[in-house]
């Protein structure tokens, strides 16, 4: 493996990454590099912190933003493969949730795989994020505090459907928090329990956990994140984009699993990629047809996130011969 330290032979890789945190002012990254589970580069880039003094190590867990997703998808694959729960399944049956009066009839329809698929009905370009929505939810549950992920599905059980359920695609958030909530009740065990136990032990990916809005209860080796003036309740985003880990260990879930949940079991032309951006995160997990498999962390939200890509595809063309 080429480690930390021995950046001569992959300076395009370094000197992508560097390009990005010097235009976005960034203080922090990481990435990983493996190929069929055997870790071919890694390494961390600027400092933890705002006054740099802590450099950042190619171990670092960072906050992972929608790169949760793929995770969420993987536990759900794995209960529906054991027999626990099936694609069909109607979620708020199953989760026991009763519609209230006046409820929009087809949130009875949407399912699991709607779920998976982001096509459960909602859209927020046509509505709103209810996960980032905090001042209608406190306003209409007489709420002193955050709301939590049960307020926010409360608060939905009210609200209208944009499409019906399967009938096209919109990205959703509050549909990865259902998701979370299905994995609970299937498991019997809180969100993340679940996934530790399913995906993160098998695969050794012992970074993989919560991450928390309070800084006194973060991991120490987490970097700081700027988010601005915005406060993110990262406890209720568990399964949409709330857990942390390291770059490595996300290489780990990309050697057995597609972004879209499923069991690799054909490798050759496995061309895919998922972002997660959010304030104080950018990150980026992709797996190439040659067979590499990428992961990026970085501390700070950026809007040309997409760049990173054909970015990252360029310089590993170039160093494709130095990665053994």
């Amino acid at each position: 493996m080429l480690a930390a330290g021995e950046p001569s032979r992959v300076a395009p890789i370094d000197e992508v990454v560097t390009r990005f945190m010097a235009e976005h002012h960034i203080d922090a990254a990481t990435i990983a590099i493996s190929r069929r589970g055997h870790l071919l580069y890694t390494q961390g880039y600027g400092h933890l912190d705002a006054e740099h003094t802590r450099p950042t190590p190619a171990d670092t867990p960072m906050r992972l933003a929608s790169v949760c997703k793929p995770i969420t998808a993987a536990t759900v694959c794995r209960l529906i493969a054991d027999g626990k729960l099936t694609a069909g399944t109607r979620v708020f049956e199953y989760l026991k949730l009763s519609l209230p009066d006046g409820a929009d009839g087809r949130l009875a329809n949407i399912t699991v795989d709607h779920l998976l698929n982001h096509r459960g009905g909602w859209d927020r370009a046509q509505s709103y994020d209810p996960m980032f929505h905090d001042a209608a939810i406190r306003k209409r549950l007489h709420l002193d505090r955050a709301p939590t992920a049960d307020d926010i599905i409360r608060f939905m059980l009210s609200e209208p459907l944009q499409f019906d359920p399967g009938q096209r695609y919109a990205y959703s958030n509050f549909g990865y928090c259902l998701l979370g909530r299905i994995i609970e009740r299937v498991s019997g065990k809180p969100y993340i329990d679940c996934v530790k136990a399913i995906i993160a032990r098998p695969l050794d990916m012992s970074s993989l956990t919560l991450a928390r809005t309070d800084p006194a209860l973060r991991n120490p080796r987490e970097p700081h994140y700027p988010t601005g003036s915005m406060t993110l309740h990262t406890e209720r985003m568990d399964a949409h984009g709330g857990m942390i880990a390291t770059a490595p260990d996300l290489c780990r879930f990309l050697t057995a699993y597609q972004l879209d949940g499923r069991p690799i079991t054909r490798r050759p032309g496995l061309d895919d990629a998922f972002f997660g951006s959010m304030p104080g995160t950018t990150a980026m997990v992709r797996h190439r047809p040659d067979g590499l498999d990428i992961a990026i962390l970085f501390n700070r939200q950026f809007p040309n996130h997409a760049a990173l890509k054909p970015a990252i595809d360029h310089a590993l063309d170039q160093v494709h011969g130095q990665l053994k």
